[in-house]
């Protein structure tokens, strides 16, 4: 070794060596042939920082063998002498290399360590991943939140009074109607004959449907109620405070309320009784408004007057009317006990008593006095009005104690339940129908009801409209 340069490791001091010295040892160093590349002048020995040796130092360096056939020239071989401090040297030779060389072989093998410990660290990472991964995801899931999709709000009505037979239909499903149900928008509710139902709604209005109706409850929100009636007679209180619009159509016929309370009963034509307020009229472009304790006959362009005693004789309207004032007594008194103000409930009571609507026990009691004994006979009168319908009156030789009903069909002689009929039985001897629809001839019998079906019946009378 060169203590002076100490980088440079297994240089072999020049000596005398055997001329025969072969294969991995040292062999004596031959001149330049020309042939293969020369160590001695290489880059090893060029670099600018390189430390210059002298021929004396130059190490024997093993050439590359000749080409194939090609004959070596005799090596030239410096005798080696061996001193007392230094000796033959028995070290490897090496290629001397600078120190540049030597500070990359030491890059080589920090990128080697820096390589394995990345080798190392990623399949560390790995393995780390596929162990610990999905247990954090499982925890870094987010959970999920059950959701649903909202359940639309159907508007609906309470049936708060039944009595007889209804049916409800909505869609292909029908059912049978109960009092304390609820039926909802877009039913139809069919009644039978000697029914009578109260649907209340959400706002505070009210809707009586009575005897052998159809209504279908097309609209059942509180800011725009409306309802469609096909046959029958209903009874509607609408209360504005918590309701917007409420239409009631009726053929052609489209009655809007104002702030009201009215009937409306549809036959062959529309009849609209308006007992409180006014209602807004609309037949194809003409539009009426009809006020309080007025009457509407579809075809009539003037309103008549309402004439309470045809009202004590329609049993529907009488029950109607009275339930109606009982009502609204009973929610004065809450709101009196309240401190409360209700000028428009004050206005609807006093109307009512106005038409007499507390009389009907008394009226009843007036009728079953009239007379006594089982009926064998009844006498028909009638004329039609100026505005094409029939008044019809007839007296009895005895006591119907269930009241009468009257009967009209288009065909002579027909017997109950006819084409048409009164809805309820009527405590008295008078009653007016109609308007009639035009181009028919309509046949009239008044007949004893007895609870059930017809007993006696009157002559009968015709009339062409």
């Amino acid at each position: 070794m060169d203590p002076a340069n100490p980088n440079v490791g297994g240089i072999i001091n020049p000596g005398s060596a055997p001329s025969d010295f072969q294969g991995d040892t040292l062999q004596n160093k031959p001149e330049s042939s020309g042939i293969g590349p020369d160590f001695t002048q290489s880059s090893f020995g060029q670099a600018s920082n390189a430390p210059q040796v002298s021929d004396q130092e130059t190490p024997s360096i093993p050439q590359f063998p000749p080409p194939e056939n090609q004959v070596p020239a005799p090596p030239s071989v410096s005798p080696v002498v061996a001193t007392p401090t230094q000796g033959f040297s028995t070290e490897t030779s090496t290629i001397p290399t600078s120190p540049g060389s030597s500070g990359g072989g030491k890059k080589a093998v920090l990128l080697g360590v820096v390589g394995v410990l990345l080798l190392g660290a990623i399949g560390g990472g790995i393995y780390l991943a596929s162990r610990y991964a999905p247990r954090l995801a499982e925890q870094t899931q987010p959970v999920a939140i059950a959701t649903s999709t909202p359940t639309p709000v159907v508007a609906s009505a309470k049936v708060t009074y039944l009595e007889g037979s209804a049916t409800s239909l909505l869609g292909d499903t029908s059912s049978d109607l109960a009092q304390g149900q609820s039926v909802y928008e877009g039913a139809t509710i069919e009644t039978e004959a000697d029914t009578k139902v109260l649907l209340t709604f959400s706002g505070g209005s009210i809707l009586r449907i009575g005897p052998s109706s159809k209504l279908t409850l097309t609209s059942l929100a509180p800011e725009s109620m409306s309802f469609s009636q096909e046959k029958g007679i209903t009874y509607a209180f609408v209360d504005d405070a918590g309701t917007g619009t409420f239409t009631v159509l009726a053929g052609e016929i489209k009655v809007e309320a104002l702030g009201t309370a009215f009937s409306v009963e549809k036959d062959e034509s529309v009849l609209v009784n308006v007992y409180e307020s006014k209602v807004k009229i609309t037949e194809g472009q003409d539009v009426l408004e009809v006020a309080q304790n007025k009457q509407f006959i579809q075809g009539s362009s003037v309103p008549a007057t309402l004439v309470a005693s045809e009202l004590e004789v329609d049993n529907f309207l009488q029950w109607a009317l009275e339930e109606e004032l009982e009502r609204i007594e009973a929610e004065l008194i809450s709101i009196v006990a309240s401190s409360g103000i209700s000028e428009d409930k004050e206005a609807y009571k006093v109307a009512l008593e106005d038409l007499g609507i507390d009389k009907k026990e008394l009226i009843k009691q007036a009728f079953l006095t009239t007379t006594t004994g089982a009926v064998g006979s009844i006498t028909l009168t009638g004329q039609k009005t100026p505005e094409g319908a029939v008044s019809l009156s007839w007296t009895a030789d005895g006591l119907a104690s269930n009241g009468f009903r009257i009967v009209w069909s288009t065909t002579a002689g027909k017997a109950y339940p006819g084409d048409k009929r009164t809805n309820e039985p009527l405590f008295g001897y008078a009653k007016t129908l109609g308007p009639m629809k035009p181009g028919k001839t309509w046949y009239y019998r008044v007949c004893e009801w007895t609870g059930t079906t017809c007993g006696a019946y009157s002559n009968e009378l015709s009339f062409s409209f």
